[in-house]
């Protein structure tokens, strides 16, 4: 039987023991390498836009980007959270109905995320990322033939949801991985002048009411992106679709944008040797 001093001097082991295996196990994950998955991507495809703002016509053409995704495991805790900086610029060449008028877009939009995931998902191979992204998107629309409004700027800052799902597989000899990504903004701010407001009457000092609060309410958008990466020896091959919905009524003002966008893209894995301790093991972001 153990007595009272035994009691207290054994849970004081037991202590020791989870905080040393804490510890230990903090060493190991500051110990690993965090490769960062960079890939640079060109897209094109058809897209289409109306602005009340400019007119009531619905525009359509084609739409092309350059994209560079940034991808990698945190340091706080490797294994299970995942950082990703997704850059992209784009321009859009569109027409009216009848073809005889023309509209230049054109789009810089940042968005950052942080993620949760599971590996093993239901199967081996499928790892799941759920969390937060905050976004900031600018674009701006010039019609040269409009008699009046010209241009229209549109501009937000969002904080949404973002979530992916990868399947890592193997094509004969080669790994591949399959990722469907959705992301969706939820709250923000966006810049909208009032109706028939033009530029001029804000440069001259009419500015009120012009930074308006954004939510499902006034404004969705989602963006669904579908890659497969097919991983040639230190090369990143990535082929895959991205779709882009835009909708928004603001100050009797309604904009709706929409794209299709086919994905080629060129990248890889890259270490950092910076670390001043030896290497134990590494952590891909989502291989």
């Amino acid at each position: 039987m153990i007595t009272s001093p035994g009691r207290s001097l054994c849970a004081l082991c037991a202590a020791c023991c989870l905080w040393l295996g804490a510890v230990a196990q903090s060493d190991a994950d500051s110990c690993l390498y965090r490769p960062v998955t960079s890939v640079f991507m060109a897209g094109v495809g058809p897209a289409s836009s109306l602005d009340s703002y400019l007119s009531d016509v619905r525009y359509t053409g084609i739409n092309a980007s350059l994209a560079y995704e940034h991808l990698q495991s945190t340091g706080f805790s490797p294994r299970h959270w995942v950082r990703q900086l997704y850059l992209d610029a784009d321009f859009q060449h569109t027409k009216n109905m009848a073809r005889n008028r023309v509209a230049y877009t054109v789009g810089l939009s940042a968005r950052w995320a942080l993620m949760h995931r599971w590996n093993a998902v239901l199967t081996p191979g499928l790892s799941l990322f759920v969390g937060g992204s905050t976004q900031l998107d600018c674009r701006a629309e010039y019609r040269p033939s409009n008699s009046n409004n010209l241009l229209a700027v549109h501009a937000e800052w969002d904080v949404g949801a973002s979530a992916m799902a990868v399947y890592n597989t193997r094509l004969r000899t080669s790994p591949v991985s399959l990722r469907y990504q959705a992301d969706v903004p939820v709250l923000g701010v966006l810049y909208s002048p009032q109706f028939d407001e033009s530029y001029y009457e804000m440069y001259v000092g009419n500015r009120s009411g012009l930074a308006h609060f954004a939510s499902w309410g006034c404004r969705f958008a989602i963006t669904n992106s579908v890659f497969a990466d097919f991983r040639l020896g230190a090369t990143i091959l990535r082929l895959g679709y991205r779709n882009r919905y835009y909708s928004s009524s603001v100050s009797h003002i309604s904009y709706r944008r929409c794209s299709h966008a086919f994905i080629i893209g060129v990248g890889g894995e890259f270490l950092s040797l910076r670390g001043k301790r030896p290497v134990l093991n590494s952590t891909s972001a989502i291989y």
